[in-house]
């Protein structure tokens, strides 16, 4: 909704509950940050255990997508 209203030649400055929005993003935005989460275009986050079934062989590991059935094996 901010973006729309930016978009939409509202200024923060004359706006209240946009400014109040706005702050509130960087506030979370500047959290993350000092947590070291870096936002990254195009990359997946990955969690990692050990292999309960046996099946992979020294070396393999086994992605599996959100949300999705394909395993690759490499």
């Amino acid at each position: 909704m901010s973006a729309r209203m930016i978009l939409s030649g509202i200024q923060p400055e004359d706006e209240a509950y946009l400014q109040s929005q706005l702050a509130l993003m960087a506030k979370v935005e500047r959290k993350g940050l000092k947590e070291g989460r870096i936002p990254i275009d195009d990359t997946y986050y990955l969690m990692g255990t050990t292999d309960p079934t046996g099946t992979l062989k020294r070396d393999q590991v086994c992605i599996i997508l959100y949300a999705s059935n394909f395993c690759h094996i490499s």
